[in-house]
């Protein structure tokens, strides 16, 4: 399993998780969900790069939504999985850009 993966930047459709590399690793998965089961909307990023120390989402994530995070080593085609510490993060809210009017009066 990966080595102590933790996340490492929350982003506003994108999260970023490091590990410490495995000897003998094949490559890496890293996996978010809507549900702590991993039965909700899944997303993956993988790799099969064995020395990678990290993997980001692409940014298709949902802004201001939690995710639960794993982690999996990939080795003889199976994928063992360990939970990222914290195990769950919630991305980033979209920016409030022109949502808001101010208008101040000075008195004379």
């Amino acid at each position: 399993m990966p080595g102590n993966p933790t996340i490492a930047a929350v982003y506003v459709t994108s999260i970023t998780v490091n590990w410490s590399a495995t000897t003998g690793s094949q490559g890496y998965e890293l996996d978010a969900s809507t549900a702590s089961d991993f039965s909700g909307t899944l997303f993956s990023s993988s790799t099969t790069i064995g020395t990678l120390t990290g993997l980001t989402f692409p940014a298709n994530l949902t802004a201001n939504t939690t995710y639960f995070l794993r982690a999996g080593n990939i080795v003889s085609n199976t994928t063992f999985y360990v939970n990222v510490v914290p195990t769950s993060t919630s991305t980033l809210t979209n920016s409030l850009v022109n949502h808001f009017s101010t208008k101040c009066s000075i008195p004379a």
